[in-house]
């Protein structure tokens, strides 16, 4: 991927080896359009909202008519979102079942 074939990339940094470190790095310097998507990242980064996306994904499932609501982690020892996601799925979770008690 580069400037032959792209136009921009989106970069999801989770350990980046050294060599594809020092690649995102020459591209940087060469002002080639790069946004990451965790602040590891060497450049300019776009933030997700975890728990919204995550409440937001699970209430749309629910309108549509699903119970059984599964969510797969990832590794927790990793720097990634999944803790987070997680977290904001078992929230939802309580949420939808405090609803139907209170209902």
């Amino acid at each position: 991927m580069g400037p032959w074939n792209t136009d921009g990339l989106i970069i999801v940094p989770d350990e980046l080896n050294l060599e594809q470190s020092e690649y995102v790095h020459d591209l940087l310097a060469s002002d080639f359009p790069i946004i990451f998507t965790t602040p590891e990242g060497p450049g300019p980064v776009v933030a997700v909202d975890n728990t919204l996306g995550i409440r937001q994904a699970f209430e749309h499932l629910f309108k549509h008519g699903h119970k059984k609501i599964a969510f797969i982690a990832g590794n927790s020892a990793h720097r990634g979102d999944s803790e987070e996601r997680l977290q904001a799925y078992r929230l939802a979770l309580k949420m939808r079942v405090s609803l139907k008690i209170n209902s």
